[in-house]
């Protein structure tokens, strides 16, 4: 992916000032000096600064120079290991809003039909939901089942209650296993519109795959969450 030198720019002076590289308050290094160090030009410089400041990283002030203005950090971390329940314990605890943006009954997504072995042109239902902290988008969650067993679930519902809830109620299912995996991403245009960040901002994108007790794939949930915003820790016994 060919990102554009400003962008480039600017997540790396954003990530050494959330390094502390650049302390809170100090005066950032000059546009010259910027220009010199990255080897790009003045428009560059001023574009990824411009970004800088409308994020709120950086402050420029008449006479002084352009200082660094490091947000309060929120960082929600997510526990790996045990029972899915403690996973969507960990999970409670720190994000408490959401927000369904659509509920529609579609043609299955090939790639959705392979996971969920599904035939040719089934229907189902897709629920996008986004997750706040304090009111910021923190993920960005895409779940997917059969539609015939999903009758009833309501965006009222899809809010109120966790996706997997209401497929056990409504299917009659009992869901005894889940498989995840996680990968990195960044964020496209999109991403960025939904999550409110920046185009590139790292992301964890996370497949969930949930299984019913005749060890059949019945649902598949995809989550994106902001990387700058969430980290998982797992114990492990040894």
């Amino acid at each position: 992916m060919n990102i554009p030198y400003y962008i480039q720019v600017a997540g790396t002076i954003r990530r050494r000032i959330l390094a502390d590289e650049y302390g809170n308050g100090e005066i950032l290094p000059s546009s010259e000096q910027l220009e010199k160090e990255f080897k790009v030009s003045a428009i560059t410089i001023r574009k990824a600064l411009e970004i800088l400041a409308r994020q709120g990283f950086i402050r420029r002030r008449r006479g002084i120079g352009t200082t660094v203005s490091k947000p309060e950090s929120t960082i929600l971390t997510f526990e790996l290991g045990g029972t899915f329940r403690r996973f969507i314990d960990s999970l409670e605890k720190e994000i408490m809003d959401s927000e369904v943006l659509e509920l529609a009954t579609i043609t299955c997504p090939p790639h959705v039909r392979d996971i969920l072995l599904l035939k040719e042109k089934q229907k189902v239902l897709c629920v996008k939901k986004i997750r706040k902290h304090a009111g910021i988008p923190v993920g960005y969650y895409l779940h997917y089942a059969e539609a015939r067993l999903c009758r009833g679930i309501t965006r009222k519902k899809a809010e109120a209650f966790k996706f997997q809830e209401l497929f056990e109620q409504t299917s009659k299912l009992k869901l005894t296993r889940m498989e995840e995996c996680i990968k990195t991403s960044i964020t496209d245009i999109d991403l960025s519109r939904v999550l409110k960040t920046g185009f590139g901002n790292p992301l964890f994108f996370i497949e969930n795959i949930f299984f019913d007790s005749q060890k059949r794939p019945a649902t598949l949930t995809h989550i994106y969450y902001r990387g700058d915003m969430c980290s998982y820790k797992a114990t492990v016994k040894l």
